[in-house]
């Protein structure tokens, strides 16, 4: 018996080892960047090596804050650094700071619940998004020329908007936009329908089957089937039982779609 307890502490030890000498394959810091006149925050995961390595920024849904004992999405940083790629997730500012950069936002007031971000805040927000991806552009150990954007929920709607200008991008991953206020807010839906249709690049749109809504993908999916070529649209597997956890699908799904979305950066990306 005693044998047998030293063995299994002794493969204990190996796999914690195992798992403490992959861990050191990635690193993640803390990072500033510019949005005018605003320094905002975000979190870099990068594999090992100077690189240049091809790039994703991830927008979350919601804006908690970044720190360094709280760094965001951390199996999704591992899963794209064990892909070879840098992930950068960027903080944007506030809605309360969003609305005061809309003319007029507070003298409508009535229009505008605390927290909540309504349209015109969406297209302020997609400048801290397009600071953010120049930001990451410009780091040494980033191929300028291989870098996508991902967004969830809020983060996809941000993302959305962002692909009809002209910020130079491969492509867009777009998890569950606006799921949960789909048939309540006719001028989101109607602002992503024509991003798509203006779009340039890529988007891939993505559902689990248990999303609050789908919605989204029913009506957005047809926008990208006549785009044609690369931009494409897929629904999942429900991911977990509950509305609350297909809202995660983004951030720990990645065993779902990860080979989906490698293949799809690897195409838009060219490798």
């Amino acid at each position: 018996m005693k044998k047998l307890l030293i063995l299994g502490l002794s493969f204990l030890n190996m796999a914690l080892l195992l798992c403490s000498a992959h861990a050191e394959k990635m690193t993640g810091a803390m990072a500033y960047f510019r949005s005018g006149d605003v320094t905002l925050r975000g979190y870099v995961y990068r594999p090992e090596g100077s690189g240049p390595f091809p790039a994703v920024v991830y927008l979350r849904t919601g804006n908690k804050p970044i720190t360094e004992s709280a760094p965001p999405v951390p199996e999704l940083g591992k899963f794209y650094t064990d892909k070879g790629f840098v992930l950068f997730v960027p903080m944007h500012r506030s809605a309360e700071e969003l609305k005061v950069e809309v003319k007029g936002v507070q003298a409508k007031g009535n229009n505008h619940k605390k927290g909540k971000i309504t349209l015109p805040e969406y297209t302020v927000m997609t400048k801290d998004i397009a600071a953010a991806v120049t930001w990451l552009k410009s780091q040494s150990f980033v191929n300028e020329n291989r870098v996508a954007v991902a967004g969830q929920g809020s983060g996809a709607v941000g993302a959305l908007l962002l692909s009809q200008q002209d910020v130079e991008v491969s492509g867009y991953i777009i998890f569950s936009p606006a799921a949960q206020t789909w048939s309540v807010k006719p001028e989101l839906r109607d602002a992503m329908t024509y991003a798509i249709r203006e779009s340039k690049v890529p988007i891939f749109l993505i559902q689990p089957q248990n999303d609050y809504s789908l919605e989204p993908s029913q009506a957005l999916a047809k926008e990208l089937a006549l785009k044609g070529k690369l931009n494409t649209s897929k629904v999942y597997p429900p991911f977990g039982t509950t509305h609350e956890r297909a809202a995660q699908f983004a951030a720990a799904g990645s065993s779902m779609w990860g080979t989906d979305v490698i293949a799809f950066l690897g195409k838009v990306f060219n490798l």
